[in-house]
C-alpha cells in the first residue's frame, strides 16, 4: 500500500508509524511545508519520501490522509481531488467538520480519530495512540474509508457533520476550553505543580495542548462552543447557589 500523509505533525507521523507497524511493506510519504518540521522528518527514517510542496508528488497513491491544521484542510482536500483519480482514497483527520461541510455534502468522506496527545510535532509521534482507537467517519458511501481505519484495528462510528460537531463541542472542545482557562487561573498559585491532585493534574495536562491548533478548533465550532459554555455556566451557578 502506498500512502501519502499531508502534514507530518504528531498525528500525521503517528499514523505513518502505525501504518508501517501494521504492514511492513507499506510505503508512506509525506508533504510538510514547515521547514523546521520537514528538517526533523528528513533526519528520521519514518517516511520513504518527504516533500515540501504538493506539486512535487506523483499521482500514484492508494490513499492520501490530510493531517494539517483545520485552516489548511479544505484547500488540501480540493487539491487532492483534482490531482488524484477516483481510485485513490482521500480523507482527513480534523476535529471539526463545519469547515468542510460543503465537500461532505458533495460526497467527500471525512474522518476523526478519537485519539491524540498534548504533545505536538513529528519527534513526539507514537504509533500506540492508534491502538484500539475509535474513529468517527462523516459522509455517505464511506466503506473504503471505514475499511482503511479498520485495517489499523480501529473501531468505527458514523455521524453526520452537524451531529459530530455538537457531540464533540460538548464532550471534547468544551473540556479543552475549560483546561486552558484552568491553566491560566492557577498559573500564579505557589507550588501548583508540586501539590496539585491527580484529578486537577489531568485537567492541567489538557491545558498544555497546542493552543494554536485548539484556537482553530474553537473558531470553527464557535456556535456550538458558545452554546455549551452558556449551559455550563448555568450549571456552575446553580451548584454555587
Amino acid at each position: 500500500m502506498k500512502v501519502l500523509i499531508i502534514g507530518s505533525g504528531f498525528m500525521g507521523t503517528s499514523l505513518a508509524l502505525k501504518l508501517k507497524q501494521k504492514n511492513s511493506e507499506a510505503s508512506v510519504s509525506c508533504i510538510e511545508q514547515n521547514p523546521l518540521a520537514k528538517a526533523e522528518v528528513d533526519q528520521s527514517d519514518i517516511y520513504d519520501e518527504t516533500y515540501h510542496e504538493f506539486n512535487e508528488v506523483s499521482d500514484s497513491y492508494d490513499a492520501v490522509i490530510v493531517c494539517t491544521n483545520i485552516a489548511e484542510v479544505k484547500n488540501n482536500v480540493e487539491k487532492c481531488q483534482e490531482k488524484f483519480s477516483s481510485s485513490t482514497l482521500i480523507t482527513d483527520i480534523s476535529s471539526t467538520k463545519k469547515h468542510i461541510s460543503t465537500l461532505i455534502n458533495e460526497g467527500y468522506v471525512s474522518s476523526h480519530p478519537i485519539c491524540g496527545s498534548e504533545q505536538s510535532g513529528p519527534t513526539t509521534a507514537n504509533a500506540d495512540v492508534f491502538d484500539g482507537a475509535r474513529v468517527v467517519v462523516v459522509g455517505h458511501d464511506a466503506e473504503r474509508v471505514i475499511n482503511f481505519w479498520q485495517s489499523l484495528g480501529c473501531s468505527i462510528f458514523e455521524m453526520d457533520a452537524k451531529t459530530h460537531d455538537k457531540f464533540f463541542g460538548y464532550l471534547s472542545h468544551l473540556p479543552h476550553l475549560m483546561a486552558f482557562a484552568f491553566d491560566k487561573l492557577t498559573k500564579s498559585i505557589p507550588h501548583r505543580d508540586d501539590l496539585m491532585p491527580e484529578s486537577s493534574r489531568e485537567l492541567l495536562r489538557l491545558g498544555k495542548s497546542n493552543e494554536d491548533l485548539w484556537n482553530e478548533i474553537f473558531k470553527d465550532n464557535k456556535e456550538i462552543l458558545d452554546e455549551s459554555v452558556i449551559e455550563f455556566v448555568k450549571h456552575l451557578t446553580n451548584i454555587k447557589n
